[in-house]
C-alpha cells in the first residue's frame, strides 16, 4: 500500500514540477519577457538626438513575426505591375513598412521576446557588418531556422574566435585564383545539364502533336541543375562516393532528394511555425513531431552521404603516386586547408572530417539554393523584358561564334578563364546583378548583440546587449536616395560607357533618372522606345558605401559570393542560347522571404527549344 502510495505521489510531484515548469515559462515568454524586451527598445533609443525613427512598436508575444507571417499569405501581385519588380506585399514590403516606406532610416520593435532594430542607415550597417562585427553574433532564431539543415559547425553559425580562424582556413579555397580553374567545369556541368532539358523538352512536345510549348517549374529543375554544377566543380561529382555509400543509388540523387525534402519541409515550418522564433535557442527543433522526425533523417542522411564522400576521397588520394596529382575542387581545397596566420603550432592546424562534412553540405545547400533562386529570378526578369533576353543570347550566340570563350565555345571547353571572368560577358553579367538588387537571395541580414555598445556615425546609435539587427538589404537596393530610378530593371548600371554604348544606349545622368523616377510616381512612366534608348547611371561597387548587400559585407559576409556568380554567368547564357522562353500565363507575382526570396505561388515557364541551335555538349 505504501508503494503505491509512495508511486502516486511521485506521479503527482512530477505531474506538478510540469506544471510549474509550464507555468514558469509562461509568466517569462508571456509577461517578464515582453516587459525585459520592451525596456530594452527603450534603452536603444532613447539617447539618439535628430535621428528620424519610426514611432516605438511593440506586440506582446510575436512581435513582427504575426506581421511578417500574414505578409506570406497576403494576395499576390498582378502580372502587369511585374515590370517595376516590385515586392510590396511581402516580407520585403512589410520591412519598408516598419521603415515608415523609406521615411525612416531606423525603426524599433520585436520579433517574440527579441529586442529588434531594423536598419537601413548606411553607417550603423558598416558598423554591424563591418567595423564592429567582432561584437556581434547569430540570433537564436536563425541558429533555429538553419541548424536543423546544415549542421552546427559551419561559417554560418559559428561567431567569434571560431568563425575567424574556420575562415582563415577557408579564404584560400575561395578566393579567385581557386575559383577560375573551376570555370571551365562549372560550363561543362551546365551544358550537359541544359543538353538534357532541351532533350526533355523536345520529348514532351513531340508527344502532343508536336506543337506547342513545355510548360516546366523553373526552380525545381534549376535546383537540380546548380545542384549538379556543385557537385562536379566543388566535389569532382558524387559519382567517386557510390562504392563507400553502400547504396545501389547514386550519392547525387540521394543528396539532391535529401536536399529537396528538407528545403521543402523547413521551408513550410518557418513560414507557418512560430514556436521556431517563439522559444529559444532552437527549443522547438528538439521536440519530437512527425515533421522534426523526418528532418533528422533527411538530415543523418545528407551526413551520411557526405562522410562517405570525404572517405572515398581521401582513400583516393592516398592511392595517388607520387607524379599523380590530386584532384582540384573545393573539397580537396578544404582537405588540405592550414590555418597559417601565426605561424608555430597553429600552422599545422587543418579541419577535422566533421568540419569539412559540416562546410561541405553549407556549400551544397546554401550554394544551390541562393544560385537557384538568382537564376530562377533572373529568367523571370528577362520574360518580362525582351529586349535583355535577345541582348544575353547575342552575346552568347557571338561567344559561340568566337570561339574562344569557356563558358560557351564549342571547340575549347576547357580553355582556361579569363582573368576577370565575370565581365567576359557583361550583359549577362549585368542582368545577373541587377537581378540581386532588385531578388537578392537573402533580403534580410540578422546580427545580435553581444555586449552593450554603439554604432552609427559618432556612436549615435545605442544598441543594448542582445538586441538583434536587421539590415534590410532588399529595401536598401531600392532605395532612392541610392539608387536613380529604382524599381527600374537596368542592367546597363553594371557596364561600362563603351559597353553601353555598343548597345545602342545613352547613359542618363543621375538629374534624368530622378525625373524617370517622379514621372513614375505621377502615372506617367517613360515609354518603352525612351526605355530601350536609354542607360541609368553607372554604380560602382565600393566596399564602405553599403549600398549593394546581395551577399552581406565584410568578415561575416558569403565566403561563397564569387562560388556563386561564376556559376550563375556560366548557367544563364547556356539556358538562353538553347532555350526559347516565356512567362506561364498563370503566374502569380509573390515573391517571399522564407530561408531565401522564393516564388510563393511557384514560377512556370513555356519552354521550346531554339530553331536551329543545337545545345553544346562537354
Amino acid at each position: 500500500m505504501m508503494d503505491i502510495l509512495a508511486e502516486s505521489l511521485t506521479v503527482t510531484n512530477v505531474s506538478v514540477s510540469i506544471a510549474a515548469s509550464v507555468l514558469v515559462a509562461a509568466v517569462w515568454f508571456y509577461v517578464l519577457s515582453p516587459l525585459y524586451t520592451r525596456s530594452v527598445i527603450r534603452a536603444a533609443f532613447k539617447e539618439v538626438d535628430g535621428q528620424k525613427l519610426g514611432e516605438t512598436k511593440f506586440v506582446p508575444i510575436f512581435g513582427e513575426f504575426a506581421a511578417v507571417g500574414a505578409a506570406k499569405f497576403t494576395k499576390g501581385i498582378p502580372v502587369a505591375h511585374a515590370a517595376r519588380c516590385t515586392m510590396e506585399n511581402f516580407e520585403h514590403g512589410v520591412v519598408r513598412d516598419t521603415l515608415g516606406r523609406g521615411k525612416f532610416a531606423l525603426a524599433q520593435g520585436n520579433l517574440a521576446y527579441l529586442p529588434v532594430v531594423t536598419s537601413k542607415c548606411r553607417d550603423v550597417n558598416h558598423d554591424v557588418l563591418i567595423k564592429q562585427s567582432h561584437s556581434f553574433g547569430k540570433p537564436d532564431f536563425v541558429r533555429a531556422a538553419l541548424q536543423p539543415v546544415i549542421g552546427s559547425n559551419n561559417l554560418v553559425l559559428l561567431d567569434g574566435d571560431a568563425h575567424a580562424s574556420r575562415r582563415r582556413l577557408l579564404s584560400p579555397a575561395f578566393s579567385i585564383s581557386n575559383l577560375k580553374h573551376l570555370i571551365p567545369m562549372f560550363a561543362r556541368a551546365a551544358r550537359l545539364h541544359v543538353s538534357r532539358v532541351v532533350d526533355e523538352t523536345r520529348a514532351h512536345i513531340a508527344g502532343h502533336g508536336g506543337n506547342g510549348t513545355h510548360h516546366r517549374e523553373v526552380l525545381p529543375w534549376i535546383s537540380r541543375l546548380t545542384l549538379d554544377v556543385i557537385g562536379t566543380a566543388a566535389f569532382g561529382g558524387f559519382e567517386a562516393a557510390s562504392a563507400a555509400s553502400g547504396s545501389a543509388v547514386s550519392p547525387a540523387v540521394r543528396v539532391a532528394n535529401a536536399i529537396d525534402g528538407l528545403a521543402e519541409e523547413h521551408n513550410a515550418d518557418l513560414t507557418r511555425n512560430p514556436l521556431y522564433v517563439l522559444l529559444p535557442r532552437g527549443w522547438w527543433s528538439m521536440v519530437p513531431t512527425a515533421k522534426n522526425v523526418s528532418k533528422a533523417a533527411r538530415f543523418k542522411e545528407l551526413c551520411r552521404v557526405a562522410d562517405a564522400i570525404i572517405t572515398s576521397r581521401q582513400a583516393h588520394i592516398a592511392s595517388l603516386g607520387a607524379d599523380e596529382p590530386p584532384p582540384r575542387d573545393v573539397l580537396q581545397l578544404m582537405i588540405d586547408a592550414r590555418d597559417a596566420s601565426e605561424g608555430g603550432a597553429r600552422a599545422a592546424r587543418r579541419m577535422d572530417a566533421a568540419s569539412i562534412r559540416d562546410e561541405g553540405l553549407l556549400l551544397i545547400f546554401a550554394g544551390h539554393e541562393t544560385t537557384a533562386v538568382l537564376l530562377t529570378w533572373s529568367l523571370f526578369l528577362l520574360t518580362q523584358f525582351p529586349e535583355w533576353m535577345q541582348a544575353v543570347r547575342d552575346e552568347a550566340d557571338a561567344a559561340r561564334a568566337r570561339g574562344g570563350t569557356p563558358f560557351l565555345a564549342p571547340g575549347a571547353p576547357d580553355a582556361p578563364a579569363p582573368d576577370d571572368p565575370l565581365k567576359a560577358l557583361p550583359v549577362a553579367y549585368g542582368v545577373l546583378r541587377e537581378a540581386l538588387r532588385l531578388y537578392p537571395p537573402v533580403a534580410l541580414y540578422s546580427r545580435m548583440a553581444t555586449c552593450d555598445l554603439r554604432v552609427g556615425k559618432e556612436g549615435r546609435l545605442f544598441l543594448p546587449k542582445g538586441t538583434t539587427v536587421n539590415i534590410a538589404a532588399g529595401v536598401i537596393h531600392r532605395d532612392p536616395a541610392i539608387w536613380p530610378d529604382p524599381e527600374a530593371f537596368d542592367p546597363c548600371r553594371w557596364m561600362s560607357d563603351e559597353q553601353v554604348a555598343a548597345l545602342g544606349r545613352t547613359r542618363m545622368t543621375v538629374e534624368q533618372a530622378a525625373d524617370w523616377t517622379a514621372r513614375r510616381l505621377r502615372g506617367e512612366p517613360p515609354s518603352a522606345a525612351e526605355e530601350t534608348a536609354a542607360a541609368h547611371p553607372r554604380y560602382v561597387p565600393s566596399a564602405s558605401d553599403m549600398a549593394f548587400l546581395p551577399f552581406a559585407a565584410g568578415a561575416t559576409g558569403c565566403i561563397g559570393s564569387l562560388f556563386a556568380q561564376f556559376e550563375a554567368i556560366c548557367v544563364l547564357p547556356a539556358i538562353v542560347s538553347a532555350l526559347d522562353v516565356t512567362l506561364a500565363g498563370d503566374y502569380v507575382h509573390a515573391p517571399v522571404s522564407l530561408m531565401t526570396t522564393r516564388p510563393r505561388e511557384g514560377l512556370a515557364l513555356e519552354m521550346k527549344p531554339r530553331e536551329g541551335v543545337e545545345p553544346l555538349v562537354a
